[in-house]
């Protein structure tokens, strides 16, 4: 048992700080909350709305909130394998030139 106790132990620490699931999407997550403040609240498509994981991770590592409506907010996020019926109104929103890979980061112009 002294074994497997040490064992255990020894695998949990060596895998610290590596992700097996969603890295595409934790990969994402991680660099917006480089860029939107904590506590804030972004635009998601409403198609997006129930992305529970995206929602999960972005309040869990930033505490950020989205939100579905078509209330503007100073950020929106937006799923790159969405139908393109979306339609960004880039009057209003200019895209973040990040390397994402399953999202990207639009702000709204000032």
């Amino acid at each position: 048992s002294i074994t497997l106790f040490v064992f255990s132990v020894g695998f949990t620490v060596f895998n610290i700080g590596k992700t097996r699931r969603d890295t595409e999407k934790l990969h994402d997550i991680y660099a917006f909350g480089k860029i939107i403040p904590q506590r804030s609240v972004v635009m998601i498509d409403a198609k997006m709305w129930n992305d529970w994981s995206l929602q999960t991770y972005m309040m869990r590592y930033y505490f950020i909130s989205l939100d579905g409506s078509e209330t503007p907010r100073d950020h929106f996020i937006i799923d790159k394998a969405l139908d393109t019926g979306t339609i960004i109104d880039t009057i209003r929103y200019q895209r973040y030139l990040l390397e994402t890979q399953h999202y990207e980061l639009y702000k709204r112009k000032e």
